[in-house]
């Protein structure tokens, strides 16, 4: 029990000095006013608090790893004026749920393509991809008004739009090393179709300066 008591003092104990504070005095259009800076245990900038020269707090900044993540601009009264969150914290979770629906669209698409192959032959799964990449953009743009656009349904759909015109690409290129009933001069006309689709979505990309996975 007593060793239980002292690890339980050293762990609440390098909590507390891990958190270390420093004030400063600061000149600010004339008024002299203090800043706190408070560092975690690796000497990293968690906060900074801005207070006035009648000891009220101004404004609160909050960082991560030493990066400024937020703020917040107080009146003289305490109410608060303005506000600011870096976007890179929407940026992440919107990294990561795009990541999440598209490999679920891949899971989806492969499911449902294998099945179809089983049941009804290679035939039908390349006519089928088709029917999705051509129906999926089409329920898409019907349901983004309806549903909200961070709803992972969305996302799964959006990411579809992105996947099935790939497998349709590598498909149709299979096409021609295979012994298959499907007409040649559609594998070309739906690869190049999917070909130039991926492009246009590689273009879009490479200019907005954000992608799918990352």
């Amino acid at each position: 029990m007593k060793s239980f008591v002292l690890l339980f003092l050293v762990f609440i104990s390098a909590i507390v000095y891990g958190q270390t504070t420093k004030d400063t005095i600061y000149v600010y259009q004339g008024d002299t006013s203090k800043l706190k800076i408070e560092y975690d245990i690796n000497g990293l900038k968690t906060k900074e608090t801005f207070y006035s020269y009648d000891n009220q707090i101004e404004q609160e900044s909050f960082f991560d790893k030493g990066e400024q993540m937020h703020w917040i601009a107080y009146d003289s009264l305490g109410n608060k004026t303005s506000e600011w969150i870096n976007p890179e914290i929407e940026n992440v979770k919107h990294r990561t749920k795009r990541n999440v629906a598209l490999i679920i669209s891949i899971i989806i698409v492969t499911i449902l393509l294998s099945v179809i192959w089983r049941y009804y032959g290679y035939e039908s799964s390349y006519y089928s991809l088709i029917a999705f990449t051509i129906v999926i953009p089409s329920i898409a743009l019907i349901v983004k008004n309806q549903i909200d656009r961070d709803h992972y349904f969305q996302w799964i759909l959006w990411s579809s739009f992105i996947i099935t015109p790939i497998f349709v690409f590598v498909l149709s290129i299979v096409n021609f090393f295979i012994k298959t009933k499907i007409p040649l001069w559609i594998s070309i006309l739906f690869g190049l179709i999917s070909a130039l689709f991926l492009l246009f979505i590689i273009f879009l990309i490479n200019i907005s300066g954000s992608g799918m996975i990352g």
